[in-house]
């Protein structure tokens, strides 16, 4: 049995410019880019919900180490097409690591926060800016 860790939260927004049709095109393709990927990444509970303008999906992962997390971003930046932005959030089960990620237009950045210990006060926050072209 597979102990999973984290919950993976996505968000891939379309841009207003998009029609009807290539809107609905679009979301196809990606539903299962995106299934494919979670099965890369041995996750499991996959839910998608379309929306108006974004597509979400959530899924549990068994691992939330920020390698796992980069090659999710590199595999995830190439198959977002002109009109779509992503975003993710990563989340350990035990609170110790939350990840959050944009992509666009090929390239994505992160923004981690490590919560402190219970009763301190502040948290530890660190910004990186990784290009990652698709």
């Amino acid at each position: 049995m597979v102990f999973l860790t984290s919950e993976l939260f996505v968000q891939c927004m379309y841009s207003p410019d998009l029609s009807y049709e290539t809107l609905h095109e679009r979301e196809d393709a990606l539903t299962a880019m995106l299934h494919t990927l979670f099965a890369r990444f041995n996750a499991r509970a996959i839910s998608f919900t379309p929306d108006e303008d974004a597509l979400q999906a959530q899924c549990e992962v068994p691992a939330h180490a920020e390698d796992e997390c980069h090659e999710f971003c590199e595999a995830l930046a190439p198959l977002l097409e002109e009109g779509i932005e992503g975003r993710l959030l990563f989340v350990r089960k035990d609170l110790e690591l939350i990840s959050l990620y944009s992509i666009a237009n090929g390239a994505w950045r992160e923004c981690c926060l490590t919560p402190p210990p219970a009763g301190e006060i502040g948290t530890t926050l660190r910004k990186k800016n990784l290009g990652v072209k698709g």
